[in-house]
């Protein structure tokens, strides 16, 4: 399910709310997030919640960006309350 390529919305942290892709996964403990918005980083898998949409994982980095800035796009428009945020939370601790 947390695989190379999968879109992802972070769910904690300075980068709430923002869409991004996985890049790398580190033997399951943390996995490397990208985006145009988010700062590329290791995290725990505890703070995505993973989306629907996968993305090429041999697309190029910059292709890989455009993509998800078209992705990112459509989840702007259908913004998350802060109250299901805590939702989404609470279920991923589960």
């Amino acid at each position: 399910m947390m695989s190379k390529g999968r879109v992802c919305m972070k769910i904690a942290g300075r980068d709430t709310g923002i869409c991004a892709v996985i890049d790398k996964d580190k033997k399951k403990q943390k996995v490397l997030v990208a985006g145009p918005k988010v700062r590329k980083r290791w995290v725990l898998p505890a703070h995505l919640e993973p989306l629907s949409k996968t993305l090429d994982p041999k697309l190029t980095e910059a292709k890989l960006m455009k993509e998800l800035e078209k992705i990112s796009r459509e989840f702007e428009q259908v913004r998350l309350d802060p109250l299901d945020v805590l939702a989404i939370k609470a279920r991923s601790r589960k």
